[in-house]
């Protein structure tokens, strides 16, 4: 009988390097998976994988990613990105990130202050 390994990690650190990200119609998507080496962009597509590989006799290597708080409120504050380079620099460097939020219209940032607020804070901390 063949054993089938299952190893799975769950990856949230402060370094958003390791955690595949893509622009999709302007919004940050952050991978839901890897498995097997391959990007899975959602849940559902993890679940197929998973299914397709365990239908199979082979080696299972699933990696489960958790976006941090700060990266996703970096995504949802309002922000616009022109790419996805963009969003890494903001999302890295900290000055360019104080100008994203100096450059936001007042209107953006009464509506989005609970946010940005997280930002600021985060943003003095690094």
């Amino acid at each position: 009988m063949k054993k089938i390994y299952v190893i799975l990690a769950f990856l949230s650190q402060n370094s958003f390097a390791g955690i595949p990200a893509r622009l999709v119609d302007g919004k940050v998507q952050f991978a839901a998976a890897e498995v097997n080496g391959m990007i899975c962009w959602t849940l559902k597509q993890r679940d197929d994988a998973v299914a397709g590989v365990s239908a199979t006799t082979g080696t299972l290597s699933v990696i489960d990613y958790i976006p941090t708080n700060f990266e996703v409120t970096l995504t949802t504050s309002g922000f616009k990105f022109k790419n996805y380079s963009d969003f890494q620099l903001a999302r890295d460097d900290k000055d360019y990130l104080q100008d994203k939020v100096d450059d936001m219209p007042p209107s953006d940032l009464r509506k989005n202050k609970l946010q940005i607020d997280y930002i600021k804070s985060e943003n003095a901390k690094r």
